[in-house]
């Protein structure tokens, strides 16, 4: 356990010297910085619980994996959004918790539930919570329908709205966002290719337009030997361009 610390920070000494106090302007070398110093920390206390705490160096593993850092990039993308369905959620469990304890809080106290499930509203917050999961809600409407034949109503209502809207809400945001960090990548890429592909017109034309050059001075140049061999003074009369007579002669 001590050899691995040993190394990672050796690791992280030699990111500093390359880095410098940047390192701490990129967020995964930063986590890195306080996952080992934190490890450095909890090493000295003999306590076992606060040892315990010294697996999380194991997060290191998702600065190294691309897939992994995008997956977390992404979770962060869509907190506020997140955190938006979880005040709906929470709404959702207040509303609902004040209802079946009103409804149901005295099954308990008359028999009809052998757990007590509804007599105070943290209790029916955690009965709900254990529904949402699907954990024995059927076992739970089957004992409050036998005194309220109608109890399944409330109950599939909240069932259907947690379970498989909220939920699946929820499912959809993080896939959308992972959708986005791809659609990112691939947007990146198209850009990238654009620019090539806008260098190399560009690199063309300038081509084009230094062999136009190059022909021109050939032309002078022949024109002149041309008069030179059939003697016509007008002709032999211009100067070559300017360096073409090393170039060519």
């Amino acid at each position: 356990d001590l050899s691995f610390l040993i190394l990672f920070t050796l690791e992280l000494a030699l990111q500093f010297g390359y880095h410098g106090l940047r390192l701490f302007k990129d967020s995964w070398l930063t986590f890195d910085f306080f996952v080992i110093l934190l490890s450095w920390t909890l090493i000295h206390y003999p306590i076992q619980i606060i040892r315990a705490f010294r697996i999380i160096r194991t997060l290191r593993i998702i600065t190294r994996i691309k897939a992994l850092r995008d997956l977390v990039q992404a979770l962060i993308n869509v907190v506020p959004r997140l955190v938006a369905i979880f005040l709906l959620l929470l709404l959702v469990f207040y509303v609902f918790a004040v209802m079946f304890t009103n409804l149901f809080g005295e099954l308990y106290e008359e028999g009809y539930t052998n757990v007590d499930y509804f007599s105070r509203l943290d209790t029916t917050a955690f009965t709900l919570f254990r529904i949402m999961l699907l954990d024995q809600w059927a076992e739970i409407t089957i004992q409050c329908m036998d005194k309220y034949p109608w109890a399944w109503i409330p109950l599939f209502i909240f069932v259907m709205f947690t379970s498989f809207i909220v939920i699946n809400l929820i499912i959809a945001v993080i896939c959308d966002a992972v959708a986005q960090v791809q659609t990112n990548k691939i947007e990146n890429k198209i850009d990238k290719l654009g620019r090539q592909e806008q260098t190399h017109p560009q690199q063309e034309q300038t081509e084009i337009a230094e062999l136009k050059e190059k022909i021109e001075e050939l032309s002078q140049v022949i024109k002149v030997l041309a008069a030179k061999v059939l003697n016509d003074d007008d002709l032999r009369s211009r100067p070559l361009p300017s360096g073409s007579r090393k170039r060519y002669l």
